[in-house]
């Protein structure tokens, strides 16, 4: 005895048919169509999402390009305006990931975190975010966050977090890694005062200066924020 089944409009044709598939469609070309126009409204809704990123950060976006095209020009111009809470951070991001290839050269690391490519001589190499900094404010300057990284795999693989992630982990360990990830969610957008920014940068190009790796004063100013 044949059970029959009543015909329901199909999620994708729209005709009512049988729906074979997860009760929801009738072949799997309507499944493939489904999930191509869902991917292109995600496409849509992600290109909209960044246009409104680069309008709302123009300013901070050039002062960065501008920092990274030509950074002794940028530095001598900065310190002869008005800078507001974004180029400051800027700036301070700048020296802050300066450190961060210092304090790893010091602790005799000298290849990429993610692939482990090992950096010539005379080798430019990034200092690279693992929660990115166009998005995670809160751990923009945090040290546990920031890491040697080549040029291909920072700017090119937008990071290699696939790689980045487990050899982060190894080497600042569980209980490190599962509290930078806290951080990096209390706050995707956190504005940092210019006062404290100053300070920070200060305080980083001093330990360049004086070849220190411990992080612990840069941890100590960053507690000041009551965020961590």
């Amino acid at each position: 005895m044949s059970i029959s089944r009543t015909p329901k409009k199909c999620k994708f044709c729209k005709q009512k048919k049988d729906l074979v598939i997860y009760g929801e469609f009738c072949s799997t070309e309507c499944v493939k169509g489904r999930n191509a126009l869902l991917l292109e409204k995600k496409k849509k809704a992600d290109q909209e999402k960044l246009q409104k990123y680069l309008e709302k950060n123009k300013d901070a976006i050039k002062w960065q390009q501008d920092a990274n095209r030509d950074w002794k020009k940028f530095k001598v111009k900065a310190k002869k305006e008005n800078r507001s809470s974004q180029a400051e951070l800027v700036l301070t991001k700048k020296s802050f990931q300066y450190w961060i290839k210092v304090r790893d050269k010091l602790n005799g690391i000298n290849h990429c975190i993610s692939c482990k490519k090992i950096f010539g001589k005379d080798e430019k190499f990034d200092a690279g975010h693992f929660w990115k900094a166009e998005n995670y404010s809160t751990v923009i300057l945090h040290p546990d966050n920031v890491h040697s990284q080549c040029v291909y795999c920072n700017r090119e693989l937008q990071g290699n977090l696939l790689e980045y992630q487990p050899r982060l982990k190894n080497k600042i360990g569980e209980d490190r890694y599962k509290r930078l990830n806290e951080l990096a969610k209390l706050h995707k957008e956190f504005k940092y005062p210019r006062y404290w920014l100053k300070e920070y940068r200060a305080i980083c190009e001093d330990m360049v200066r004086k070849n220190e790796s411990d992080p612990q004063r840069l941890i100590e100013k960053l507690k000041e924020l009551e965020l961590f």
